[in-house]
């Protein structure tokens, strides 16, 4: 399913083209789908992430996101194909 498919579907805005990158790490259904949606429309890439990992994890993983977000993709990529 493209992007664009899965705005409409969950009745979010059009994708737009660029938009940061953003994490979500919401353990209420459906204030996760609204981030989730609001995530899609903006067009940029969507992590999720744990609600349940401790500060520490939780830093480490905004500091990657933040400074090299490239590399995140292609690790996930990576662990993804495998």
């Amino acid at each position: 399913m493209e992007r664009v498919e899965l705005a409409h579907i969950l009745g979010a805005a059009r994708p737009a083209n660029t938009g940061a990158a953003q994490i979500i790490e919401e353990p209420n259904p459906e204030r996760f789908m609204a981030a989730f949606a609001t995530a899609l429309s903006t067009g940029g890439n969507i992590f999720l992430a744990n609600p349940l990992w401790r500060p520490k994890e939780r830093s480490r993983g905004r500091s990657g996101l933040a400074h090299d977000s490239k590399r995140w993709i292609r690790r996930l990529r990576q662990v993804c194909a495998a």
